[in-house]
């Protein structure tokens, strides 16, 4: 990491205070501010999937005349309802919600009629099996595709399509030819991003993103860990390195910990009947002194650098996405900073005129079970691809609320992509990656796989001026196996 930035910021002033500079900020994360409406629980979820199909329609439509040089009327002409497809018709269009019918997904009704008190079925790593079939839906019903074009696919539950193609005896839908919605208009970079120099090296008048997930406050009895965490906190801090270390901590203007902040409290909780009870004493106990632990940690952070906290799947927010913010009272002395957000998950904002949205990494985890490899291990793409295809499908969370838990939002959809990020990133992920990802309309996304630091050691930074990423890694102390 030295070695990148050592020209860049070679014969930089440093003095015994940095003096960090500045970039304009502005939260965006309305859509996933939840109302009391949204959270009622007696909701249909129905209505977020119709939703979705009305919010991509268009989009698909008009990437369908484009990928297969149609006209309004000879595509108005083939487009037909799942329920008024026939035998006769030898080409036709179909266009819906895709759904994954696989017998290992967790099943809601099964759940609901299991005894409490017995054990709790392992959960599956994976969802597929030999018996898998892929569906297409729309508000009138429903058909099973087929084809070679489907083997190896990798569509989940919650994908919003068009399929040409035409009946088969038995009723199926034999695809010859598939269409996503693509990537969404984008904004206009600001005028400061030079996406020709991506390759170029670093200037030292850059300003740089920080993104790091999975810190895992509070493990017991791993100080390697801990002293991992001290050195990043002291790095961001600018407590710690040399004249060209310095030059650089300076031009960081935001650091946003995306998920999985505290380690999990109740880790080893019961199962059968004692899982009914609220959580152990110890576990509370534990989570507060995590609590404080992550307090302490980030306040020297926080009082030269923005920070922001998203929750994850091991903090203590909602568990249906979109999380909520961390409540006040759990970070009562980071909230009255002036540096500090607690935001929700997923996370939008504008830094530099910058365009940045990412998830603390549970709609990718949990799009990998849909897809097994070679061994029948779960999540055969990797991170990057993942986030990819969710930009072309234009949704951050396609299989909510099949199998991501969600809110029953009666009126909207509130993960569906209207704009493209110029960044996207996903937290907690068992390895860094990235890749700028083009789309047919000059759109340009870079695509940030943030790893789990508990696992990796490892942050990124992100320049604001080309989009470029630089891992910035603390190995100095052994990584957890």
């Amino acid at each position: 990491m030295e070695d990148a930035f050592e020209g860049a910021f070679a014969g930089e002033e440093v003095s015994g205070e940095v003096r960090r500079a500045d970039a304009p900020y502005e939260a965006m994360d309305g859509p996933f501010r939840t109302t009391a409406s949204d959270r009622a629980l007696n909701g249909q979820y129905a209505n977020i999937y119709f939703a979705r199909l009305a919010k991509l329609r268009p989009a698909v439509l008009e990437q369908a005349k484009a990928q297969w040089c149609m006209s309004d009327a000879e595509v108005g002409a083939k487009l037909t309802k799942t329920l008024d497809v026939s035998d006769e018709a030898e080409d036709c269009v179909v266009l819906g919600t895709l759904y994954a019918d696989m017998k290992l997904k967790p099943n809601v009704l099964e759940e609901y009629t299991r005894d409490p008190l017995a054990p709790a079925a392992p959960v599956p790593t994976h969802y597929c099996s030999a018996d898998d079939k892929l569906i297409i839906e729309d508000e009138t019903g429903r058909l099973v595709l087929t084809g070679s074009l489907l083997v190896g696919h990798r569509f989940v539950t919650g994908v919003v399509i068009a399929a040409r193609g035409r009946l088969d005896a038995s009723s199926a839908f034999i695809v010859s030819a598939l269409c996503e919605a693509g990537l969404a208009p984008q904004p206009p970079l600001p005028s400061i991003v030079s996406l020709a120099d991506a390759d170029a090296e670093p200037r030292a008048s850059d300003q740089y993103l920080a993104l790091v997930s999975g810190l895992h406050v509070g493990i017991e009895g791993d100080g390697e860990h801990m002293l991992a965490l001290q050195l990043l906190c002291d790095y961001l801090a600018a407590h710690v390195g040399g004249e060209t270390e310095l030059g650089l901590q300076s031009r960081i203007v935001r650091l946003v910990i995306c998920g999985e902040a505290l380690a999990d409290a109740d880790a080893g909780r019961p199962t059968g009947g004692e899982a009914l009870k609220p959580m152990r004493a110890r576990a509370q106990r534990s989570l507060a002194a995590s609590l404080q632990a992550l307090e302490a940690m980030l306040l020297p952070v926080a009082a030269s650098l923005p920070v922001d906290v998203m929750p994850g799947v091991t903090d203590p927010s909602n568990l249906n996405l979109p999380q909520q913010p961390l409540h006040q009272l759990l970070l009562p002395l980071l909230c009255r900073h002036a540096h500090f957000s607690s935001t929700p998950n997923p996370h939008a904002f504008s830094l530099a005129g910058v365009r940045v949205v990412g998830t603390s990494g549970q709609p990718v985890s949990d799009a990998h079970k849909y897809h097994a490899d070679s061994n029948g291990s779960a999540g055969a793409p990797d991170a990057v691809e993942t986030l990819e295809r969710m930009l072309r499908w234009r949704h951050l969370a396609p299989t909510a609320p099949d199998t991501l838990p969600c809110f029953p939002f009666a009126m909207d959809d509130p993960f569906v992509l209207t704009e493209s990020p110029h960044v996207l990133f996903a937290g907690n992920q068992l390895r860094y990656g990235t890749r700028l990802v083009k789309g047919a309309g000059g759109q340009r996304v870079r695509v940030v796989a943030v790893p789990s630091f508990a696992r990796s050691r490892t942050a990124v930074l992100v320049n604001l001026r080309t989009l470029r990423c630089h891992p910035l890694s603390f190995q100095s102390y052994r990584a957890q196996p």
